[in-house]
């Protein structure tokens, strides 16, 4: 670790500028890695309102895996999920998904559905197949089913 002490007082340096604060920090280089993920993502990233109207109106019935733990899931849960299992233990349960059809996993905030996904394509998984609900039970009890509790 290292110390800096800073002048201060008349005899300090004047400050003619503030630095690029979003540079110093990093945010480009974040924003960018995080451009450079979600486009070589393989999966479809799908909003609840898109979810709801492709289940209404085209009939759309995806195996829907809650990738939640159980305690979250006894909180909340979408009434239509099939299989709730944790998104770090999807390897115990991928001999029981479907083998054909879409596949919707969902978790509290949509980040570890997102790491649900990449797990299941890594486990052989047609990434075409998978879709990762944004926002995930939160943004569908706000945008589709505010009768939902939210935690």
């Amino acid at each position: 670790m290292q110390t800096s002490i800073v002048p201060t007082g008349p005899n300090a340096p004047k400050i003619e500028s503030l630095i690029d604060y979003t540079g110093f920090c990093g945010q480009a280089a974040a924003e960018e890695a995080a451009a450079i993920a979600r486009a070589a993502e393989r999966f479809v990233r799908i909003t609840p309102t898109d979810a709801y109207r492709k289940m209404e109106t085209e009939e759309w019935e995806p195996f829907v895996l809650d990738v939640r733990t159980k305690r979250e899931a006894e909180v909340v849960s979408l009434p239509f999920a099939n299989l709730q299992h944790p998104h770090r233990q999807v390897a115990a349960i991928v001999d029981h998904l479907p083998a054909e059809g879409d596949i919707l996993v969902h978790c509290k905030a949509g980040i570890r559905s997102v790491a649900a996904c990449n797990s299941l394509i890594e486990l052989g998984i047609a990434p075409e197949r998978l879709f990762s609900l944004e926002g995930g039970i939160i943004a569908w009890a706000k945008d589709v089913d505010t009768t939902l509790p939210t935690y």
